[in-house]
């Protein structure tokens, strides 16, 4: 497999890093245990949040509306009504905590690995999601290499989207 050639070339001193790189049979990713620590820690809160409702730095209170959760899934409806009405309807999809286990699960693996087109999405998802909560301003690092890592998968996956138009002249 031409991934498997590539995950040699990535074999290089280790540091805090996150690479993607586009392969035939998918997406090279190689991660320093640090970064893998890291995301495991903050899926393992995401998945608290989606299961029971529980940030680590929990600020609002019960019956009101939940900030995280408005953040986390932006509002594009016009009207309170029917911006309730679409939650109720797709909770059990914005709640699913199978994309983030999977992608827990590769964290806790042995990198470099190669994601499958499929998984991207999972990835996407799950790495975005935290960076859309309001963070105390000491985490705010946490949440610009969150965006960083999400860049790196897109980029990978679809490298047309950042190309531009051709220089001429």
């Amino acid at each position: 497999m031409v991934a498997e050639r590539m995950m040699d070339v990535f074999d290089v001193p280790e540091s805090d890093c996150f690479d993607a790189v586009r392969a035939v049979d998918g997406i090279v990713v190689r991660m320093s245990a640090t970064v893998a620590t890291v995301l495991a820690h903050r899926i393992g809160d995401l998945l608290r949040y989606l299961e029971h409702g529980v940030l680590p730095d929990t600020r609002w209170r019960r019956g009101r509306t939940d900030p995280a959760r408005a953040r986390m899934f932006g509002d594009i409806h016009e009207g309170r009504a029917q911006s309730r009405r679409f939650r109720e309807e797709y909770r059990d999809r914005l709640c699913d905590t199978g994309p983030a286990l999977r992608v827990l699960e590769r964290c806790q693996g042995v990198s470099p690995f190669v994601l499958r087109p499929a998984e991207v999405d999972d990835w996407v998802a799950t790495i975005g999601l935290p960076g859309r909560r309001r963070h105390p301003r000491g985490e705010r690092d946490d949440v610009n290499w969150f965006g960083i890592i999400v860049t790196a998968l897109v980029v990978a996956a679809d490298p047309g989207l950042f190309a531009g138009p051709p220089v001429t002249g």
